[in-house]
């Protein structure tokens, strides 16, 4: 499992500059365990940007987010509103980032940063295996 930590949301409005609608995806795997990109954090997130002014068109925690076939296909059934938005922000990890980018493209705007490759010991507690995806 990829660990992530949330961006500062500052980061990701600057990121988002000059983008008004705005696609929201989250993780149901990794994210979700690490609470950076789970229901929770898409529900918080979208509250946030929309109290910035921003207009959230649609959001979805994707069961997998680097399962780069079901991100196109909610992308696809969801076309409608993809179609309208800006930009999509996507809460997991490079892996989901990198699965929406395939998918769409939209301006597509990482939302967590990548921490460690890691084992889960029990709840919030994580065990590095492998900082290959961590900062430099």
């Amino acid at each position: 499992m990829i660990i992530s930590k949330k961006k500062p949301f500052e980061e990701i409005l600057e990121d988002l500059e000059g983008d008004k609608k705005i696609v929201i995806l989250g993780c149901g795997e990794c994210a979700t365990a690490t609470r950076t990109g789970g229901e929770p954090e898409v529900a918080e997130m979208k509250a946030a940007l929309e109290a910035e002014g921003k207009a959230v068109v649609f959001t979805e925690v994707v069961h997998t987010g680097c399962h780069e076939l079901d991100v196109k296909r909610i992308l696809r059934v969801n076309k409608e509103a993809v179609d309208q938005a800006d930009a999509i922000l996507v809460l997991s990890c490079g892996a989901g980032t990198q699965a929406a980018r395939a998918a769409s493209d939209k301006h597509v705007v990482p939302g967590c940063d990548p921490l460690f490759l890691g084992n889960i010991q029990r709840s919030m507690d994580f065990l590095e295996k492998c900082s290959t995806v961590g900062p430099a």
